[in-house]
């Protein structure tokens, strides 16, 4: 029964293996796409269809209801991101911007002026899904503009547009050596520990069963108290 039960776990984690490859060449497809340019229409596809696709928008930020992500490490330093609405070129929607990492000292809302973008920009990135946390809290109360995590649910009465429900993570610039610092996107394209973990599932069943006749070739199993 223990042999089993181990043969099942392999086959198991065999089959988390394939889900793995599977959704590792969807994500292929959609990182070497064509990017989405970004209008302000409704968009048909769910936000699980758009994941991590690029995308390229332009418009003008609204820093008035800029807003941002406490906690944030950049080279072991602590700081928040800027989490800023992009009213969208011809439109009223609007689409949350990750800006970047600003040192923990301009954390206050009244110290971000100095890192303003003022006019049209265009931002070419990856669209990122909102991060639903089923109802729990995402602000500090205690600290206006002062969130969690990027739930664009939670944010939208505190933002003046109507937003859309996913957020761009933009590309680095190269030459950008100051605040705010963008991360890169690397998602992990690696088959993980599926393999590794099937393999000893089933070396253990197989230990197991050598134990087993073992122990019946030795008469053990026969001998009685």
């Amino acid at each position: 029964m223990v042999a089993i039960t181990f043969v099942a776990l392999g086959f198991w984690q065999l089959s988390r293996l394939d889900q793995r490859r599977v959704f590792n060449a969807e994500l292929t497809d959609r990182l070497q796409a064509v990017p989405l340019n970004l209008s302000g229409a409704d968009l048909s596809e769910p936000v699980d269809a758009l994941r991590y696709r690029p995308v390229i928008a332009r418009g003008e930020y609204d820093r008035a209801h800029e807003q941002s992500l406490v906690n944030q490490f950049w080279q072991g330093q602590l700081g928040v991101r800027l989490v800023t609405p992009l009213v969208i070129a011809g439109s009223d929607r609007a689409v949350l911007v990750d800006r970047g990492w600003i040192p923990v000292a301009d954390s206050a809302p009244d110290r971000w002026d100095k890192y303003g973008e003022t006019g049209t920009v265009e931002i070419r990135g990856w669209i990122q899904p909102g991060q639903d946390g089923s109802g729990r809290p995402a602000q500090f109360k205690s600290q206006p503009r002062t969130w969690l995590r990027v739930d664009t649910q939670q944010m939208q009465p505190q933002i003046g547009h109507p937003l859309l429900l996913f957020y761009i993570q933009p590309a680095p610039k190269a030459d950008r050596t100051t605040p705010p610092l963008r991360s890169d996107f690397n998602p992990d394209l690696s088959e993980g520990p599926h393999l590794g973990y099937a393999i000893t599932w089933f070396g253990l069943a197989v230990a197991v069963l050598a134990g087993f006749v073992a122990l019946v070739h030795s008469g053990r199993l026969a001998q009685k108290p």
